[in-house]
Formats: structure tokens, C-alpha cells, sequence
């Protein structure tokens, strides 16, 4: 089976686990990273485009043309399909039956609906699904960002105040369903998601601490946890979800 992977830092995080547990099969990373110069061209059946958000390195190792005709596979990671973009959405509208109240306009289930599915749609995961398909794409997986660290929804501060509340509001499990259902759409639209390993995963969906390159002991003003990131993970993590993931791979696309 071969394999191209496409994916922002996150794809960065897994890939060398992806790539050590992929056994047989044939592996490339097309990792965008922010000091890429070089956009990534996909070439397929239908046609070939530029890809202009996923910025490659001048030096990558698997050349800047990604062949979709000689993949049986490709896989988009990352690229703002998360949890963290639906608590963005919650920071500007709320929907009207939430529990808590956050200082901002209520929607109706029907428009928050659709306000969220318009912002999913824009974001670089959907868009680069999107060109996948019009250049004639193999099967389509998505691994979605993973779910924020666990000390989010406890550490104090304005930017961690909306996790926060989230949590001890109560609506915390309305925005994992919200999400869920992003995922449903995706399903639908014949695109398989391979949703995050529980074992990586505390009882309120939250990644658990130990996983996350953010770590709550390391407070160094360099750290990431100084920094506040609590969306990238580690190599433990990327070491949890390489094997389950192509064990499920095997089964939702067997070779």
C-alpha cells in the first residue's frame, strides 16, 4: 500500500512513528511548515493545482509533486479540523440552548448549525479535501488535529477562560458532539476519519497531560507550556497513535 500523507505541524508531530511503524508500505510526508517557501502541487487522474497553504521546504525529501495517481491512500492531518476550531466559534456565538452563559449572541440550532459547518468548510482541512477530490483523489483519510490538553480546561488566564467555562458550565460534552458531528459530515462525503485513540484520551476528551509537549512541570518562558500550547503533542502520543492507526487503516481500507 502507498500512502501520502499531507498535514501542518501535527502531521509533523506522528510522522516519524508513521513512518517507523508503517512496515511494508510505502510512505510519504508532505508536511506544510511555516517556513516553507514551496507550494505543494497534487497530480491525479482528473487534472493537477497548487495547494498554496501547504508550504514545503526547499530541501523535502519526497520532492514537492504529490502523485494521488500512484497512491492507494491519502491522508490530510491536522489543517484546523479540531475540537479548537468549534470553541473558536463558541467565543463569538453561543448556541441558545447552552447552559452557561459567555457574553455573546445566541443562535438558533439551525443557524448555529450552519455558522459552524460554513467555518468548518473554510478551513485548510475541507479546502485541501476539496482539491483531492476535483484532481482525482484514491481513498481519502483525515486524522484529525488532536483534542487539547487537559490542563487547559483548569489553568488560569483570559486566553484558558473559555475552557474553563466551557467545562464547568456544562457544555463542555455539547462541544465534543458538535465536533462529532463534523465528522459525520465527512464520513458522508465518503472521506473515513480515523477519530483519536481513547487510550490518549481522559474521561472528558481531553488529551491527557502526559501526551502533550505543553507539560505543566516544564515552565521555562521557552516552554510550550509558557507559551500556552495545548493543541501540540509529543512523541509518546505519536508513538500511541502510529500502530492504531494503520491497524485501522487496514481494516477501513484493507489492501
Amino acid at each position: 500500500m502507498k500512502i501520502n500523507f499531507l498535514g501542518n505541524s501535527h502531521l509533523g508531530t506522528i510522522a516519524p512513528a508513521l513512518t517507523k511503524a508503517g512496515g511494508a508500505r510505502e510512505i510519504s510526508h508532505f508536511i506544510s511548515r511555516t517556513y516553507g517557501t514551496v507550494d505543494a502541487t497534487v497530480v491525479g487522474p482528473q487534472g493537477d493545482a497548487t495547494i498554496p497553504w501547504i508550504k514545503l521546504t526547499e530541501s523535502t525529501h519526497y520532492g514537492h509533486t504529490i502523485d494521488l495517481g500512484a497512491a492507494d491512500v491519502a491522508v490530510a492531518v491536522g489543517f484546523n479540523f479540531s475540537l479548537v476550531q468549534i470553541v473558536k466559534l463558541w467565543e463569538s456565538f453561543q448556541p441558545v440552548d447552552a447552559i452557561g452563559d459567555y457574553g455573546v449572541p445566541s443562535l438558533g440550532e439551525h443557524i448555529w448549525d450552519k455558522y459552524v459547518d460554513a467555518a468548518l468548510d473554510a478551513t485548510f482541512m475541507m479546502r485541501t479535501l476539496k482539491m483531492l477530490k476535483e484532481v482525482g483523489s484514491p481513498h481519502l483519510v483525515v486524522i484529525p488535529q488532536p483534542a487539547p490538553a487537559e490542563w487547559v480546561s483548569t489553568r488560569d488566564g483570559d486566553r484558558f477562560a473559555i475552557y474553563r467555562d466551557l467545562v464547568r458550565n456544562g457544555d463542555w460534552d455539547r462541544v465534543r458532539g458538535m465536533f462529532d458531528r463534523q465528522v459525520r459530515r465527512l464520513e458522508a462525503d465518503d472521506v473515513r476519519v480515523f477519530e483519536q485513540p481513547s487510550d490518549t484520551l481522559t474521561e472528558h476528551g481531553f488529551t491527557k497531560d502526559a501526551l502533550a509537549m505543553g507539560n505543566p512541570a516544564e515552565t521555562a518562558e521557552d516552554s510550550f507550556y509558557a507559551r500556552g500550547d495545548f493543541y501540540h503533542m509529543n512523541r509518546t502520543f505519536a508513538g500511541h497513535v502510529a500502530p492504531a492507526f494503520y491497524e485501522w487503516l487496514d481494516e477501513a481500507i484493507p489492501s
